[in-house]
């Protein structure tokens, strides 16, 4: 599994082969992984990796500077909301 900032594809071309590869995108400001790219073993090490989808009870978000969600392709910041959990009483 590697953790953190964008995975480079030097880095999972070396680590992948023969393993299950984990891409787990987290951004320092959040400290946690928020989500996650299994690399299929036939990847394509020409293509960069994808930080891949929100993991269980989060969502993510890519918005423009106006906070508005931009159209799928295009380049925005990205905000990630965990899913409220119910109260313990």
């Amino acid at each position: 599994m590697a953790g953190g900032d964008q995975c480079i594809s030097e880095v999972a071309q070396k680590w992948s082969p023969g393993r299950i590869f984990l891409n787990a995108y987290g951004p320092t400001e959040a400290a946690i992984t928020t989500t996650i790219f299994p690399l299929p073993a036939d990847w394509n090490f020409n293509h960069s990796i994808p930080i891949g989808r929100p993991i269980a009870n989060t969502q993510i978000y890519i918005l423009d500077g106006n906070g508005r969600p931009v159209p799928r392709g295009l380049a925005g910041e990205l905000y990630m909301a965990a899913c409220r959990w119910p109260a313990v009483t």
